[in-house]
């Protein structure tokens, strides 16, 4: 069974860095001081007591939000990014977010695919907010939104 759950405390806020850590390595990741006055609600993931992701939740000024679940390698395509998208969402929704947007690049179809099933629509294409490197490997940002009104 999947348990998510918010990750609050100093040592839960490092479980949730080290998810980012291990699926992006090269991206610099927010300290625990950082996370805190950042504003987001962060989510943990755990199956049979493991850690197998973490997300986070934004609200934006203008009544908008931001979605990004993240799931380890080796727990994908188990459901566990459906029950965090409809988790994050949620939490959206009842801090009165009216919709959420959220980012995959060209080259990750699991997870365009997923944000499709959860009633995700494309968007756009942003091929200017990655380095010059990303667009060599032919990989641009797709924009994600979903209504939540």
């Amino acid at each position: 069974m999947i348990e998510l759950r918010a990750a609050e405390t100093d040592d839960e806020l490092e479980l949730w860095r080290s998810v980012r850590l291990a699926i992006l390595p090269n991206e610099r990741t927010a300290s625990v001081a950082e996370l805190r006055a950042g504003g987001s609600f962060m989510l943990l993931a755990h199956r049979d007591g493991e850690l197998v992701g973490s997300g986070s939740a934004s609200k934006s000024d203008m009544g908008g939000g931001a979605v990004t679940p993240r799931v380890l390698p080796a727990h994908r395509r188990q459901g566990i990014g459906t029950a965090f998208i409809f988790q994050l969402i949620q939490v959206a929704r009842d801090a009165g977010v009216r919709a959420v947007m959220a980012e995959t690049k060209t080259n990750n179809l699991p997870i365009g695919r997923l944000l499709a099933k959860c009633a995700f629509q494309l968007a756009g294409v942003d091929t200017h907010r990655d380095s010059n490197h990303d667009l060599v490997k032919e990989s641009a940002t797709l924009l994600w939104y979903a209504a939540l009104d």
